[in-house]
């Protein structure tokens, strides 16, 4: 099932696997050359994380997200981030900040690609849901880590995302630097209301209109 899984799913956040598509089993046991039951195993798996949905007769499809979606996913996320954060602007070492920060000033829109920004958003934002401490919480925002990979991708298509997210990341990292919790609180607040806005914008909905 590991590889039927692994395959599909960085289909789907790649964005190869276009929201609404359907997904072949057969297809898919062809093209890794096994069987179709850790194929149907992988996509029941994936059904559970919310990435497809799966019809009785019609087959497997992709997702399609609503702007009802994004803000859903969004609120929830604002809600654990910014909670996790009171605790988190505490905890987060000072030499992980300063690795951290070493590590955003290296990117550029002109020489990284896509995955490099990806990961240093997903290693920044996580960090604050870890520290937070609440083991029920990190374990509620992992549940929705792959609906905020597929947004984040939907937000890329600004080319001015990256650098306007680096500015934010670099400020959010300065304030919990200096343990501010009221200006980390302040930027993180305005980061993913900014990507949220950035997000409904460039969504498949949106551009349809």
């Amino acid at each position: 099932m590991a590889i039927a899984y692994k395959y599909i799913l960085e289909g789907i956040l790649s964005g190869k696997i276009v929201q609404g598509t359907p997904i072949s089993e057969m297809e898919v046991s062809q093209i890794l050359g096994i069987s179709r039951s850790p194929v149907r195993e992988a996509l029941r798996k994936l059904e559970a994380e919310g990435l497809i949905i799966i019809f009785p007769g019609r087959g497997a499809f992709v997702i399609e997200i609503s702007d009802q979606d994004i803000r859903e996913v969004f609120e929830l996320r604002i809600l654990l981030e910014c909670h996790s954060l009171k605790r988190a602007c505490f905890c987060i070492t000072k030499e992980w900040l300063i690795e951290m920060k070493t590590k955003i000033n290296l990117l550029s829109p002109e020489t990284s690609s896509a995955n490099d920004f990806y990961a240093i958003d997903f290693e920044l934002h996580s960090a604050i849901v870890v520290n937070g401490g609440n083991k029920r919480l990190i374990k509620m925002y992992k549940n929705v880590l792959f609906q905020i990979d597929m947004i984040r991708r939907i937000s890329s298509m600004n080319p001015q995302h990256f650098a306007t997210s680096r500015d934010y990341h670099l400020q959010l990292i300065d304030s919990i630097y200096n343990r501010d919790l009221d200006a980390a609180e302040n930027i993180l607040s305005e980061h993913l209301d900014y990507v949220l806005l950035n997000t409904l914008h460039y969504s498949p909905i949106a551009i349809k209109n």
